[in-house]
């Protein structure tokens, strides 16, 4: 398997996108209830669905990239 090593701008920077879509789910969160269109109301709630999970896998590769600087 291949070493991934992870230079400080990259987690800096990985760390402000995280920070940037963690904002982006809390307004779609928050739009959510103000959609009166049953289909909107569908799509948004599959985005904040597959958003929740890409910031699941962005904190863990976070986690891992801070973790393997600090050794």
């Amino acid at each position: 398997m291949e070493s991934q090593n992870f230079g400080v701008h990259e987690i800096t920077d990985f760390r402000e996108l995280t920070s940037f879509k963690i904002s982006c789910l809390t307004q779609s969160k928050k739009r959510l209830d103000m959609a009166q269109d049953p289909q909107l109301k569908n799509i948004v709630s599959e985005s904040i669905l597959q958003g929740e999970k890409c910031i699941t896998e962005m904190q863990e590769l976070l986690n891992k990239a801070t973790n393997q600087f600090l050794q």
